[in-house]
């Protein structure tokens, strides 16, 4: 017997397998190359004969419309539906319904045909052959406030009489506005394959009563944004759109205002997601001018036409997001010619209120900012907290103007509290209080003719422009109902008089309501005015003698003592002592009833 031990049988049984022969890798790979070009020829032979007008293609149509404007859609005809060598869609008569029970429709299309071809789609090139849609309208509200018509969306390869340039073109109106879209092509091909896409060269231009846009695309970022007010430009800029993930679009921009040269850069996120549409970044702002924004500017004048021909009218008041961290730094922030120095705001939106917050040094102050606009069901709520420490009013002014010769502090509180059916009722529902207290300072008598036009002049004829006088207190104390700002105490005791005042300022119109008394402490300032009147706009008032009394209250003033009962704050309030200058101009009530009544009825007159 022969014993074969393990390791010799391993070894002779692998000397006995059979070789396998590999096929060259050229050989495997024309195998598959074979293989999937036949799977692709199948699905392309497929496609190629899917489509036509049946009633399946006529649903899906419609099914794709409800999607995507969110009415129920008919199709009275469809000519024909294709997907290979290209996805065509050609139909007739389609119209739009709240539900399919109401046989009127809220708008419709007469005719629509679309053409590109399949490879194009499929690898995005953006390329499209056919593109027809004609006698679009719908009624107010359903897509636009206003009756919607758009007469056609066409491709016109010579829309330019002087050069040869194709566009897609679309021509309406919204309202009694006209609508006019056009949008530059470039052409590739020739004949049967010609071909269009937007153009990366040239621009588009839009309009809409008297708004116009224009602008470029280019490598996907909107350059030589134009929005204009006819044929004034009011903002210009560009913006870049890049989506994040599915959920998040970044916005890039930067902006000028045209009237002011206002400039904002930001950096934004937009968020959609369970909890609704939001907002993060940054916004910054190398020059910010607050008269761009103001109640006269264009900007404003932009806005009104906006809401004239695309507004939603009056309706419920929402915030257009569901929240919102954002950080804004303002550097050079002015306010008419004076540069208030830099703002840093942060704005959120939690539970439907917007809050806009700053702790930071502004305006030549420590300031402390705090607004809240809050939607509300019966109207949105405005709240405003405003408090400036250690106001360097000296400084402020010198902004304004370089010669003024002006030293002082003071401490300023603003409260404000409003509530109303929409935001234009905003401003003649407040209600709250303001409070300046100034102590030591020094002046220039022409300072004060800077605002008004002469008021030193109308007190004192015979004061000399360069002349400075010492002020020792100035007090000003409004409470503010419905809008109207009413005065509790308007006094200012300097080295040469003490002046005193009453009176209104209407926030809502604009309106300055003031009338003042001086009272000279020096025996030979006898060519005194009894009183002015100060009336019309704050920003530039008109002034005037008044030779009657203005008043009880103001005699007391006069006599240097303000009664703390009248003020909205005392000097506790604005974390002031007894050291303070005004301090010693605050006199008890019982001392204030002892003036004499001159006849109240007749102050502001």
């Amino acid at each position: 017997m022969v014993i074969i031990m393990p390791e010799k049988r391993e070894k002779m049984n692998e000397d006995t397998k059979p070789e396998i022969s590999k096929a060259p890798w050229y050989t495997r790979l024309f195998k598959w190359v074979f293989f999937i070009s036949a799977f692709v020829l199948i699905m392309l032979t497929v496609l190629a004969n899917i489509g036509g007008n049946g009633e399946f293609y006529k649903e899906s149509i419609e099914s794709y419309v409800r999607g995507a404007t969110g009415y129920h859609a008919r199709v009275e005809t469809l000519n024909n539906v294709s997907f290979f060598p290209s996805i065509e869609f050609d139909f007739e008569g389609l119209t739009l319904h709240q539900n399919l029970e109401e046989e009127v429709p809220v708008g419709g299309l007469a005719s629509a045909r679309f053409r590109a071809g399949f490879w194009d789609v499929m690898f995005k090139t953006g390329k499209i052959k056919t593109l027809e849609l004609r006698g679009f309208s719908a009624l107010p509200s359903v897509f636009t406030n206003k009756a919607l018509q758009i007469e056609s969306v066409t491709i016109d390869e010579n829309y330019l009489d002087e050069s040869p340039q194709a566009a897609l073109l679309l021509k309406g109106k919204i309202g009694d506005d006209t609508l006019a879209v056009r949008m530059n092509l470039d052409v590739f091909g020739q004949g049967q394959g010609k071909k269009y896409r937007f153009s990366t060269a040239s621009g588009f231009e839009g309009s809409v009563g008297a708004l116009r846009l224009s602008g470029a695309v280019k490598d996907g970022v909107f350059e030589q944004l134009t929005l204009a007010l006819g044929d004034k430009p009011v903002i210009t800029g560009k913006l870049a759109l890049k989506r994040k993930a599915a959920s998040e679009l970044v916005v890039q921009g930067e902006w000028e205002v045209s009237e002011h040269q206002t400039q904002i850069k930001h950096n934004l996120v937009f968020i959609t997601g369970e909890h609704g549409r939001g907002l993060k970044g940054d916004i910054q702002s190398a020059a910010f001018h607050m008269s761009d924004f103001g109640k006269d500017s264009q900007l404003q004048a932009l806005i009104a036409a906006y809401e004239a021909v695309l507004g939603e009218g009056k309706k419920s008041f929402t915030l257009p997001l569901a929240f919102m961290d954002v950080d804004a730094r303002f550097e050079h922030f002015m306010l008419g010619k004076a540069d208030l120095g830099d703002l840093t705001l942060t704005a959120k939106i939690v539970d439907q209120a917007l809050s806009l917050t700053a702790d930071e040094p502004f305006a030549f102050s420590d300031a402390h900012v705090n607004i809240a606009l809050k939607a509300l069901e019966d109207g949105p709520e405005l709240d405003v907290n405003i408090t400036l420490k250690d106001f360097d009013y000296g400084a402020l002014q010198k902004k304004f103007n370089e010669q003024a010769e002006v030293s002082g502090t003071a401490e300023v509180i603003l409260a404000l509290r409003g509530q109303a059916a929409d935001l234009s009722g905003l401003t003649s529902s407040l209600n709250g209080k303001f409070t300046f207290i100034g102590g030591e300072g020094k002046l220039r008598t022409d300072l004060i003719n800077l605002w008004g036009g002469g008021l030193v002049n109308a007190i004192l004829p015979d004061t000399q422009p360069l002349e400075r006088t010492q002020v020792n207190c100035a007090i000003m104390d409004f409470t503010i109902k419905d809008g109207l700002a009413s005065s509790n105490a308007l006094f200012m005791d300097t080295g040469r008089l003490t002046l005193a005042g009453e009176g209104s300022y209407d926030l809502t119109k604009d309106d300055l309501n003031i009338t003042l008394t001086p009272k000279p402490k020096d025996v030979a300032l006898g060519d005194i005015a009894a009183s002015v009147k100060i009336r019309g706009p704050l920003g530039s008032p008109s002034i005037g003698p008044d030779l009657r009394g203005i008043g009880r209250k103001i005699g007391g003033l006069l006599l240097g003592a303000v009664n703390p009962v009248f003020l909205a704050y005392s000097l506790t309030d604005l974390g002031l002592n007894e050291d303070h200058p005004c301090a010693a101009y605050m006199a008890a009530e019982e001392e204030v009833r002892e003036v004499p009544a001159v006849g109240r009825g007749e102050a502001g007159e």
